[in-house]
């Protein structure tokens, strides 16, 4: 460390000179004295515009350059020397470095080595240690097997009884054991059984179920035609921006975000891909689990024969064979649906509307009167037939079979 601090001010020491120097060549330099004489002898030219020196000014330059050589060679020397001296203080503390690395490294080692013997020292000692307490029990555990032995000879008899005692208990425990578990394995056997038939009577009343469960989304999708007939007409006879057609639709509608294209297009004939809308989530769910409904071709053939008649049905764009079973073109309710159109076409080509209570009470009124559902009807007994439910062409999104049970 001494050496190092050594180097750092000799270091120091020399920068300062160096300085002093740099300073000092200022005076020596030859452009300065150049540019003192350029100031006394501008006058002195050549014809060619080149100044022509003297020979006393050419002796000054001269002079000045050959002592600013000198003092640049004395600087690179005296330079090349502190550099020897520097190279070879970094020599001398290297050395020194080397010699206290050295010196402990080896007392390093020399601690380690002491280390590493008392270690040694101390596991040999437990080793014996550990070596003569083992000794110590093999003899004592000897010593006692011998006097058991004898005390087992000595009481021979009463040891017989004992291992009767002992087994005559293992043998009653094993018996018990043995009871329990085939109580358990009874119980077991008995809840098995019952679970059983448990499910085999709820795999047999599963299809009646699912039966009851086509014919309530049939009857529910009648319900629904008769309901968007209904909205059909009023648009028609109200137009589509009355606020009566508009909350009609939205309590028909799941969730109140079915298109008014919808109706537009069952009135115009559209084709069925311009009549879908968004599917309920039941009818994804069901089509996931591969459940599959009657589509509107079949429900269309499951039509009886001689259903239909030669009368224009009253709701545009449903068919009379898609309207409820008691529903006729000749049954008062569509005779009073006639007489009621024609007197709402007459008050609005007179520029009277319907007040919303009206219009209300005529839509449960109609409603009521065509949708009547059959009673439910226990498990186990068959209900009669419903009829197929029929989706006219270009009808709404319930043709795919599926109706969320759910919606309002």
């Amino acid at each position: 460390m001494d050496g190092l601090e050594a180097l750092q001010q000799q270091n120091m020491m020399l920068q300062q000179k160096m300085n002093e120097l740099g300073m000092g060549d200022q005076a020596f330099h030859p452009s300065m004295m150049a540019n003192s004489e350029a100031n006394t002898d501008n006058n002195t030219e050549r014809t060619d515009g080149t100044r022509v020196r003297s020979i006393h000014e050419a002796d000054r330059l001269r002079k000045a350059i050959a002592a600013n050589t000198k003092a640049i060679t004395n600087r690179i020397k005296y330079f090349e020397r502190e550099e020897q001296k520097i190279w070879k203080d970094l020599e001398e503390v290297r050395r020194h470095a080397c010699k206290i690395e050295s010196g402990k490294t080896r007392s390093l080692e020399k601690r380690l080595a002491e280390k590493v013997k008392a270690l040694f020292e101390q596991m040999e000692e437990k080793r014996k240690h550990s070596e003569q307490r083992r000794t110590e029990a093999r003899e004592l555990l000897r010593h006692k097997h011998m006097m058991e032995a004898q005390q087992r000879l000595r009481n021979s008899s009463r040891a017989v009884a004992l291992q009767r005692e002992h087994n005559m208990a293992r043998q009653s425990v094993n018996t018990r054991k043995a009871v329990r578990l085939q109580k358990i394995h009874e119980e077991q056997e008995q809840k098995r059984f019952v679970l059983e038939r448990e499910l085999m009577s709820m795999e047999k009343a599963l299809p009646e179920l699912e039966r009851r469960e086509m014919q309530c989304l049939e009857r529910l999708q009648n319900s629904r035609l008769v309901t968007q007939a209904v909205l059909q007409e009023l648009e028609s006879s109200l137009g589509q921006t009355s606020p009566v057609s508009t909350l009609l639709r939205t309590r028909t509608t799941p969730g109140g975000t079915r298109h008014r294209s919808s109706t537009t297009n069952v009135r115009a004939g559209g084709g069925e891909n311009e009549t879908m809308m968004m599917r309920p989530a039941t009818q994804q769910a069901e089509e996931a689990n591969g459940r599959v409904f009657q589509k509107p071709a079949e429900r269309a053939r499951a039509i009886p024969t001689g259903t239909t008649s030669a009368t224009p049905p009253p709701f545009p764009g449903v068919s009379s064979a898609a309207m409820p079973p008691h529903w006729s073109p000749d049954s008062p309710y569509a005779q009073m649906d006639r007489k009621e159109k024609q007197t709402a076409d007459g008050e609005m080509e007179n520029g009277v509307g319907l007040s919303h209570d009206h219009v209300t009470a005529d839509l449960a009124a109609r409603f009521s009167q065509a949708v009547t559902f059959p009673p439910a009807q226990p498990v186990g007994v068959s209900p009669p037939s419903a009829p197929a439910a029929v989706i006219p062409a270009g009808g709404d999104a319930m043709e795919a079979g599926c109706v969320d049970s759910s919606d309002p």
